[in-house]
């Protein structure tokens, strides 16, 4: 009998498991569906990729003389709208369920390198409803290590976890779906619905009777612990001599029927306590009642946003 076959068995089974690991994480590598490794890069559509990072990786290399940031509202207000309104060359930080500590930490990296001249900022009642800081649960929505002072390693560690079902919907969406429902341009920050876009242009009756329907009854209340962050972001622009916009984003009437009245009242009086002049867009009577300028109760379109930049650089137009 040979005593040394356990041990050849455990050696066999050690080698097996780390091969499989290594495999696993030259996978990841490969594949990189949320695009941080940067070795390839196929996931270009139908697959949110961590666009929180890509952004503030492209701007590494890059500026602009103006940014918009808040939440995925502010992607309607569109970097070309902007830069023909203004003169401005612009770069959309949008940033999806993106709270306004987010918003403020990308500003603190943002101003520490660079010297725009404009930041406009959208201020949306609801996602004041969510927690901060915000859940780690989507590997999509993680911040560039560098506005959080996560070290790199740390952060890139994270993503060689094998995530089956998210590898496999990013191989689903690139290669075996005909249609573009998602892509997402580093160079503008903005991303598009193009799928969206076709069935609102191709069948527009049965577009609204899918997406406009009643909403919940449930009212809702902000979280007054954000409200520091806006007021820091508001002294931040002000040290660094930034011209400061700050807008109440268009809501739709089916969005604006959940939240507690009062409430949203309140909220935006400290908003305009905390920022000055607060342009007011959020029920604007030619948006809100009008389908067309919406994907869906949440989201305006960029039809919407032109609207409320000519009206909000309405000068600066005319000047030009």
């Amino acid at each position: 009998m040979n005593s040394s076959t356990p041990g050849k068995h455990l050696l066999q089974m050690a080698a097996a498991v780390a091969a499989v690991i290594a495999l696993m994480i030259l996978a990841t590598l490969l594949i990189d569906p949320y695009r941080v490794f940067g070795i390839t890069n196929w996931n270009q559509k139908n697959f949110m990729p961590n666009s929180r990072y890509l952004q503030i990786e492209a701007l590494k290399t890059k500026s602009a003389e103006a940014y918009v940031i808040g939440t995925s509202r502010v992607n309607y207000y569109t970097v070309k709208d902007f830069q023909e309104l203004t003169g401005l060359t612009c770069y959309n930080l949008t940033t999806p369920n993106g709270t306004p500590r987010e918003n403020l930490l990308e500003l603190q990296w943002l101003l520490a390198r660079q010297k725009p001249k404009m930041v406009l900022m959208g201020l949306d009642y609801d996602i004041q409803f969510l927690a901060t800081p915000m859940s780690e649960a989507s590997l999509q929505k993680w911040m560039h290590p560098e506005t959080t002072g996560t070290p790199l390693w740390r952060f890139r560690l994270e993503y060689l976890r094998f995530d089956v079902e998210s590898t496999w919907l990013a191989i689903k969406r690139n290669f075996f779906e005909r249609k573009v429902t998602y892509r997402f341009d580093v160079e503008t920050g903005h991303y598009s619905l193009p799928k969206r876009d076709d069935d609102i242009r191709d069948n527009w009756a049965a577009y609204e009777a899918a997406q406009f329907q009643g909403q919940p009854p449930e009212k809702r209340r902000a979280h007054r612990e954000h409200d520091d962050d806006v007021r820091q972001i508001v002294a931040l622009l002000k040290k660094h001599g930034v011209e400061a916009r700050f807008v109440f984003t268009p809501m739709h009437r089916l969005t604006l029927a959940i939240f507690d009245r009062p409430d949203y009242e309140a909220w935006k009086a400290r908003m305009r306590e905390i920022c000055g002049t607060v342009a007011d867009f959020s029920e604007d009577p030619a948006i809100m009642n009008e389908n067309r300028l919406f994907y869906e109760p949440v989201h305006f379109r960029a039809e919407a946003g032109r609207m409320v930049l000519e009206k909000l650089f309405a000068k600066e137009a005319k000047a030009r």
